[in-house]
């Protein structure tokens, strides 16, 4: 149960605070007995900022929380970003660089306040932190572990096979989640699985690309494969017309490419399946209820139960 003077004590001092209140959140789930909104609502008119590991939101049992979480935070005028550690060691509260509330990540032992000269310099740390941190959306938050690939990310390359595991099996669970993805980021997902079928992939720059979203190579008896797969992030009422799969198809005979894929959350109309049937061997199309198979069976954690 926790300590209704602590609790009070912390309530004062935000209620008090005029230079700022930061946060460095080691777990989405414990801001020292408070909600979001009890916080937003205590600081009034000063900016909070809040900054997690890429880690709070690489766990498919808190992946959903924390978009709650982000949601709640920048509907309360929060700054929000993310940070390269997987995880931190401890969550600080630290309200005008003068007061510092602390917790141990994981640890039984309960909050305490540090001195004035330990809240300064935790507070001088976190800034840094922050403003060398990233604002990203909550549904992109899993993806840039692994596709940032400079200096600042470095130090989590090692969780990188670990993360995608996590956010294949959140989608093979949820497929619904893939509407919340910009489309650079679902392209990303299907470079993902298409990399665990085996092929050599590489996603063409984003911008107006013509229909090769992804070149797949795949190595066969025969030789060297080339597939061309253009990625369509739609919603389920719109589906994908012939005109694009024309299109595609156009691109894979230009390319001189061995033969082309179009993957979306959606579905094709008639005249895309009827013009995909008169070219069977040079076009693929992969609508919704085929991207959740395809990402169950790279689900490490699927079971039909």
């Amino acid at each position: 149960m926790p300590d209704v003077r602590f609790h009070d004590t912390i309530s004062t001092l935000l209620v008090n605070a005029r230079r700022g209140v930061w946060l460095r959140l080691a777990d989405p789930g414990h801001i020292f007995g408070f909600t979001v909104e009890e916080i937003t609502r205590l600081v009034g008119y000063v900016h909070p900022r809040c900054l997690l590991p890429f880690g709070a939101a690489a766990s498919a049992t808190r992946y959903v929380h924390v978009r709650a979480l982000l949601a709640a935070m920048r509907d309360g005028g929060w700054d929000v970003r993310f940070a390269s550690p997987f995880e931190f060691e401890q969550t600080e509260l630290i309200i005008d660089s003068v007061w510092a509330i602390i917790r141990d990540r994981d640890a039984e032992s309960p909050a305490r306040v540090v001195d004035a000269l330990i809240a300064q310099s935790l507070q001088e740390t976190l800034a840094r932190d922050f403003s060398e941190a990233v604002d990203v959306p909550a549904t992109e938050v899993i993806y840039q572990v692994h596709v940032r690939d400079d200096d600042t990310w470095k130090n989590i390359v090692t969780v990188t096979e670990d993360v995608w595991a996590t956010v294949i099996s959140t989608f093979a669970r949820q497929p619904n989640l893939m509407y919340e993805l910009g489309p650079r980021k679902f392209e990303e997902l299907v470079a993902e699985l298409l990399n665990r079928d085996g092929a050599e992939v590489t996603l063409t720059p984003p911008s107006r690309d013509g229909g090769r979203d992804i070149f797949a190579w795949l190595d066969t008896p025969l030789g060297k494969a080339l597939y061309l797969i253009e990625c369509k992030r739609y919603g389920p009422a719109n589906p994908v017309g012939v005109e694009i799969v024309r299109s595609v198809y156009g691109v894979v005979a230009e390319e001189r490419a061995t033969a082309g894929l179009i993957v979306t959350t959606s579905s094709f109309t008639k005249g895309a399946i009827a013009f995909r049937e008169r070219v069977p061997n040079q076009l693929s199309l992969r609508a919704y209820s085929d991207l959740a198979g395809w990402l169950r069976r790279h689900s490490p954690t699927w079971s039909a139960a």
